[in-house]
């Protein structure tokens, strides 16, 4: 058994020794004895704790105070018999009913039974309160013999002729109610004594001035309770509890005797242990996690770490004793099973070299029971799994520990009678505890522990480890990595060993690729109906879903002759994903074992690494996330759109390895999850000068919603986290820790560029702000640092020149114009401000958005004039087309200009612009992007109810409020310059006109509140674009651009056309050119980023009344200053 060098100890068992130390001497009685008849007050005890639940999924084993109570008593006395030997023998006086056994003894009398507290002082710190059975006795004087019986009735049918007839008297385990086996023997004494059974002189004399005597009950039956502690584990290592099981109990207990099981029997028999022994009840913590169904993950299954969890309920000290609590519902009971002391029950003598690793039936030198066949212990049983980073300790697979009871935890193996034993399962390192026998056995193979996260974000990498266990076929030294559900006809360089079970019989049959993902656990929820489009989809298949076992080189996947063209030119039908995904070999992948420096396909595909661990192997491979758009006329994305939902692929991984009849295939499976998409928060902003702190918790949504009526929740990171401002930016921040985050018991981390945070806690830290402006981006890594969350930071509001190139973009939108065409900015950065149809200078203010799709007859505006009026939707059109809308016009220096398609251009990597200098689709641009909520002055939490979050509203919050806002961050990677560019508070940023160029029905009404052309679901997505399915309820939003070029001129050689020759295998001789479009698309669901063409003019060319922009829609607009050279 490999155990990795694995340090531990035993927390020493708390036994709850129900007994003391003391014994009476007799002797000095005798001097006061007086014949007669004693009048005495009896008093029975017996231990009874405090009633404290502890709540827990485990089902099985007894409640604590299932053998507590006295249902019946009597008392068996015994005097000396005439004889003239010298030698006393003892006869039975009489057997005195009590309680509970029908008519009560003539010389007993008032009897009561209370349970309550009758600890002596000493015994006061004890968890242990007690109960009374208390009653008068009429006795002559005389030396006597008095034992009490509980819970046998009146020995019907029992020899108690003599003392050792009693208490030899054999009681045989009742399986099932543990309260059948509730019954309980002691011994009275002159003054309260818990050791009288124990003492050799048990008999009394009693005078008749004799005022009381005692009895304190023992049950014959013991029990025993398990807790773990994994406060010393390493962080990368859980232990999943299955089942706890006492195994091999007395059939059999003599009521007043030591009971020996065994005693004569030949141990290695099984029969005979059968005889006496059989097994004991069973604690189901919980089924077994392999065959449960659901990925093995922390949050969905009781498991022990070095954290608070689910098992340990965060405080571990209080945890314990609510799992060793006299009353624990989960309690298992023992006859007593007394074998003696033996050999040491440690599995390492030493606290380094195992010396029992394999415990085999009757095989002494295994240690199995050690060496005590008749001896009863504890099996608990689990899941192990170790995540590792380094790969050589990576593991996983069923685990074993045992521990032989007694009362102690080295030699001795009696299991006495009335004992509560607190078995507390100390693991530490790699859950490993020296006192307990473990049953973990890494066989040869290949190890990967699953499942592994990878970042929501498109174009992100992850580093995951296989270790190979056993020897290598040498003529193939390879791992051959498939994504399931890739076709079997593409894996021509695979042997067929390595093909067998990519076929479609193993697959996943009935897998969506592009498909969120749930299993039913409480962690992956099962995807409600409604969320996304029913039935198949047409050509769907890994290639339309994120992960890819080969680099990602571009953002965006464009069909050869579609660069220039607007995403919907591109037929519905279209297979370019899967014809890409192939010719690129993106879902399969080979590693060379003995030189993988020799990979020619390292440099493009991405490095991988191959340790040597002793005989071992591991491999240290990249796995990728894909492009941001899949051809984005098809809507898929290497970025999870899905907020409440993750998606999973599933890569098989094959060798060729040695086994005991020669060279075998071994495969195993990596279930990889792309975790749901964060979006709050994703930025905080300040205004110049501010040191107004934020405090981070990453939220994301529990459940998928179109109607957005779901609150945000926080999480856990499964694994470590981290948070570190990134280098590149502005020194105007820094980070400090949270209990909640890090740890109450963890050093406070204060005003650092690198904080870490602990496992299985929230991501919960702060920005601190000094007031110094400038831009930075905090980069958080957590699930052991595999995923990626970004958090964009500014102080200060001025212009930004995002691309060093002169050209200054405002950091707010247009709220109104005055003096005619003066913009007017809004007064928070994430304000959306107002909408503007084609060419008016008259704002429709925000106050006026409602419900989607919702219009209004008349609408509250503002005027050029600076006034505020009403008007209807036809009042707020410009009825005369124009090229350009002018601003500033009154301005002879102004450079200030609406923003032009040519200045969003140069924030798009995928356009081949001779003017932003881009050539094609460059990974490596410098301006990026990110969706979500944006906070900014007095906002100082994340917002956890979805109104707050999104719902900044100028009207009702004022200039600093705690709302925030959708949008999309666009950012320098370099300098981490940012602009935002917000939805609006209801997340939909536009305003349609019913009769306009396209737009299918049933249609909004004029003026309709709605991001998407259309207003109900997109019947035909279902077969080739369901992403789109549902896109009229996705948020998004469109902003105008500063010139708009008559779609009817066709002539190519003017470049007042906009259009170029079409190179596309479809569609006409010529298209509209994407880059001169009068409009942005921003679609928040799937982060879109494009020209709209002139879809939001709706114009007929002309020159007055209904020839003009009276078709148009109403979107936001954001200015620039400063000329960029046309690209004409």
């Amino acid at each position: 058994m490999r155990l990795n060098n694995i340090t531990g100890f035993m927390l020493l068992p708390l036994v709850a020794l129900l007994f003391a130390a003391c014994e009476d001497e007799w002797d000095t009685a005798w001097e006061e004895y007086v014949e007669g008849t004693a009048n005495m007050h009896v008093t029975i005890a017996f231990d009874r704790e405090t009633s404290v639940q502890l709540q827990t999924r485990a089902v099985g084993g007894d409640k604590g105070e299932s053998i507590q109570d006295i249902n019946s008593f009597c008392m068996v006395v015994y005097r000396p018999k005439d004889n003239n030997d010298g030698n006393t023998e003892w006869e039975l006086q009489g057997l005195y009913p009590v309680y509970g056994c029908g008519t009560t003894h003539t010389d007993v009398s008032k009897v009561t039974y209370e349970k309550a507290d009758n600890r002596i002082d000493e015994e006061k710190n004890q968890d242990n309160s007690s109960g009374k059975l208390e009653f008068d006795l009429k006795l002559h004087s005389g030396k006597y013999l008095i034992y009490g019986v509980a819970n046998m009735g009146k020995l019907e049918r029992r020899d108690y002729s003599t003392p050792e007839q009693l208490k030899s008297i054999e009681l045989e385990w009742k399986d099932g109610d543990a309260a059948l086996n509730n019954q309980m023997f002691g011994v009275f004494s002159l003054e309260p004594d818990r050791n009288a059974y124990y003492s050799k002189k048990q008999e009394i004399l009693v005078s008749a001035k004799t005022k009381t005597i005692h009895c304190w009950l023992l049950r014959l039956a013991s029990k025993v309770t398990v807790a773990f502690d994994g406060s010393e584990l390493y962080d990368d290592v859980n232990v999943f509890i299955e089942t706890i099981t006492l195994k091999d109990i007395p059939r059999r207990c003599f009521l007043g005797m030591d009971n020996e099981p065994g005693k004569g029997l030949d141990g290695k028999k099984k029969e005979d242990r059968e005889k006496v022994l059989m097994l004991g009840k069973t604690v189901t913590i919980q089924p077994p996690v392999e065959s449960d169904g659901h990925i093995i993950t922390p949050d969905n299954f009781i498991h022990v770490c070095n954290n608070a969890h689910k098992y340990m309920d965060g405080n571990t000290d209080s945890v314990l004793n609510k799992v060793h609590d006299h009353s624990s519902e989960h309690s298992l009971f023992f006859y007593e099973n007394m074998q003696g002391e033996g050999k040491s029950k440690k599995q390492s003598q030493d606290g380094v070299k195992i010396d029992y690793p394999d415990w085999k039936e009757n095989d002494d030198k295994s240690g199995w029971k050690d060496n005590k066949p008749f001896g009863t212990y504890i099996e608990v049983k689990g899941y192990y799994q170790c995540v590792a980073r380094d790969g050589a300790s990576l593991s996983s697979g069923p685990i074993t520990y045992r521990f032989m009871l007694g009362q102690d935890t080295d030699k001795d193996y009696n299991a006495k009678r009335n004992t509560h034993y607190k078995l507390t399962l100390k693991l530490k390192g790699y859950a490993n505890d020296y006192d307990w026998h473990i049953d973990y056995v890494t066989e040869p193979g290949l190890y990967i522990v699953s499942p592994q996260y990878i970042s929501y974000l498109y174009n992100k990498k992850m580093m995951a480890h296989l270790r190979i266990v056993g020897e290598i076929d040498p003529d193939d030294p390879h791992i051959y990595a498939t994504i399931v559900g890739n076709e079997k006809a593409e894996l021509s360089d695979f042997p067929e060993g390595a093909k067998v079970g990519i076929a479609a019989e193993e697959t996943e049959k009935d897998k969506i690729y592009w498909q969120p993902w749930g299993d039913g656990s409480e962690d992956f929820p099962i995807i409600p109906l409604g969320v996304v489009a029913p039935g198949k989809t047409t050509n769907d298949g890994p290639w339309n879903s994120f992960l890819s076992l080969r680099q990602t080189n571009v953002i965006k996947i464009t069909p050869p002759g579609y660069g220039n063209a607007a995403s919907h030119l591109v037929p519905d039908s279209t297979v370019y994903n899967r014809d890409y995904w192939n010719e690129n070999n993106k879902g399969w992948r080979i590693y060379d074992l003995n030189n993988p420096k020799g990979d020619p396909s390292i440099s493009k595909d991405g490095v991988y690494t191959v340790n040597h661990v002793g005989s071992e192997y591991v491999l240290v491979f990249p796995l990728y996330t894909r492009a941001k758009e899949l051809v984005t006329k098809t809507g898929f994305t290497g970025n999870n759109p899905y907020f409440a939902h993750p998606r999973k692929m599933k890569v098989r991984f094959s060798a060729h390895m040695k086994g005991s009849d020669g060279y075998k295939w071994k495969h195993v499976y990596l279930d990889v999850v792309q975790v749901r998409r964060i979006e709050n928060p994703k930025g905080v902003w300040r205004k110049a000068g501010s040191t107004e702190p934020f405090h981070v918790t990453l939220m994301r949504l529990p459940e998928q919603s179109n109607e957005q009526t779901v609150d945000y929740e926080s999480f856990k990171s499964v694994g470590k986290w981290s948070a570190e401002v990134v280098k590149g930016g502005d020194n105007i921040i820094t980070l400090s820790t949270t209990p909640d985050g890090s740890g109450a018991n963890n050093k406070p981390q204060h005003y650092m560029t690198r904080i870490e945070g602990e496992s299985e806690h929230p991501i919960d830290f702060q920005i601190n702000f000094n007031g110094s402006e400038g831009f930075a981006i905090v980069k958080v890594r957590y699930h052991n640092y595999t995923c990626e969350h970004d958090i964009f930071c500014r102080n200060g509001y001025g212009d930004v020149d995002i691309n060093d190139d002169g050209i200054k973009w405002s950091s707010f939108n247009v709220h109104h114009f005055e003096n005619g065409d003066e913009p007017v900015l809004t007064q928070s950065p994430i304000e959306g401000g107002s909408l503007f149809r084609r060419g008016s200078y008259i704002a429709i203010l925000e106050e006026n958005d409602g419900a989607i799709g919702t219009a209004l007859s008349s609408y509250q505006v503002m005027m050029p004039d600076g006034s505020k009026t009403s008007k209807g939707w036809s009042e707020v059109a410009v009825t005369k087309a124009q090229e350009f809308w002018k601003i500033d016009s009154k301005k002879a220096d102004s450079q200030r200009h609406i923003a032009a398609i040519e200045d969003y251009n140069t924030l798009i990597s995928t356009y081949p612009d001779a003017v932003s200098g881009i050539t094609g689709d460059d990974l490596d641009y410098k301006i990026k992007k990110a969706y979500g909520v944006v906070y900014a002055d007095g906002a100082t939490v994340v917002q956890s109810t979805f109104e707050d979050a999104t719902g900044y509203n100028r009207e009702k919050d004022g200039v600093e409020s705690y709302k925030g806002m959708r949008g999309v961050v666009v950012y320098n990677r370099e300098n981490h310059k940012q602009l935002f560019l917000p939805v609006g508070k209801t997340g939909y940023g536009r305003r349609k006109a019913n009769n306009g160029a396209w737009a299918p029905a049933p249609k909004d009404p004029d003026g309709g509140l709605r991001y998407a052309s259309r207003s109900e679901v997109m019947s035909g997505a279902r077969k080739y674009t369901p992403l789109f399915y549902d896109l009229y309820k996705r948020p998004g939003a469109i902003y105008w651009c500063e010139r708009w070029l008559d779609n009817r001129n066709e002539n190519l050689g003017d470049p007042k056309s906009p259009y170029i020759q079409n190179t596309a295998p479809t569609g006409g001789s010529q298209i509209f050119n994407v880059r001169k479009s009068s409009a942005l698309d921003i679609n928040y669901f799937t982060m879109g980023f494009e020209g709209y063409e002139n879809n939001a003019s709706y114009n007929t060319p002309g020159n007055d009344t209904l020839t003009g922009f009276n078709n148009s829609d109403a979107a936001y607009i954001r200015t620039v200053t400063g000329r960029r050279k046309s690209s004409d």
